[in-house]
């Protein structure tokens, strides 16, 4: 071996131990069990494992905000994508006076860091303020500074450039909220559906998960509550279970994140280890039905 290449190879190395000497602090915390990485079995174990060997350019460039776009257009087609109305690295520069009333701002570099207008209104982190670009902007900043990487060691974020994206905001007919149909592929097929409702107005939030046949799951996870009424399956959903594999095709695990719009569908993200891998299961037995289902690359 080159010395380059074993240089790369040393300092991959130390990282991988450092970033797992901290993941094992971290699931100590989160969750009642020890974390076995050597042998793997349950599902939050093994996306611990992918989270520390399944580490690739392509990883880095679908949790951009801003570059999966490309990669959405490549496999599926431009028309899934949301409108783009703004993106660029410095808050002050965006054109409030040129955007519509109503839309959704994303930090490329992070999850759960995206900021809805709507109504007059802005959520911030599950939290409803009367719009106040001071605060937004003020948001927004301390956003940008953040490397997302260092929260629960998700390598794929951590030499994505800082860019603020801000699109669309997507509405039903009606004018109401638009659900979010989140597919969990398992090497590439489709294991369950999350519907999450209701992002903006947290009094009715909830999240209900279903089988790709469209059979209610008995489980939530972390603390999520079921949504009281049945969902109804969404138009197209044949369609959507065919995109979601295609993007989810090369990846061990993939969730992917869809909207349908009144039969039209649109991409939202993709998210390789979500909540980090820290996320309890309830009732806990489903926590290994998952992980069986679930085969690693060393499988």
């Amino acid at each position: 071996m080159k010395l380059p290449d074993l240089m790369n190879s040393l300092t991959n190395r130390i990282h991988i131990i450092i970033d797992s000497t901290l993941i094992k602090i971290k699931w100590r915390r989160k969750l009642s069990y020890p974390l076995n990485l050597r042998t793997p079995t349950t599902f939050n174990e093994k996306i611990q494992w992918l989270k520390l060997y399944s580490r690739k350019p392509i990883h880095t460039l679908c949790a951009d905000k801003l570059l999966v776009r490309d990669y959405v257009e490549e496999r599926i087609g431009q028309e899934s994508l949301i409108p783009l109305l703004w993106s660029g690295t410095d808050p002050n520069r965006i054109p409030f006076q040129n955007l519509p009333d109503e839309y959704i701002i994303k930090t490329s570099h992070t999850s759960s860091r995206n900021i809805l207008v709507k109504d007059s209104h802005m959520l911030i982190r599950g939290v409803a303020h009367p719009f106040e670009k001071n605060l937004l902007l003020k948001t927004l900043t301390k956003y940008l500074r953040e490397n997302y990487y260092k929260r629960y060691r998700e390598w794929q974020y951590k030499n994505i450039t800082p860019t603020i994206v801000v699109e669309h905001l997507l509405k039903n007919p009606d004018n109401s909220e638009i659900a979010n149909y989140k597919f969990s592929c398992f090497n590439g097929n489709v294991e369950f559906i999350e519907v999450q409702l209701s992002k903006f107005d947290r009094r009715s939030y909830g999240v209900n998960y279903y089988t790709p046949q469209w059979k209610l799951l008995p489980f939530t996870m972390g603390s999520e509550v079921n949504v009281r009424s049945e969902i109804s399956p969404p138009q197209n959903l044949d369609k959507m279970l065919t995109i979601a594999h295609s993007l989810a095709a090369e990846f061990p695990f993939a969730r992917v994140d869809l909207y349908n719009q009144d039969g039209r569908i649109f991409f939202g993200e993709l998210t390789f280890h979500p909540a980090g891998g820290f996320v309890p299961f309830n009732p806990p037995e489903w926590d290994a039905i998952f992980g069986k289902m679930l085969r690693l690359p060393n499988e």
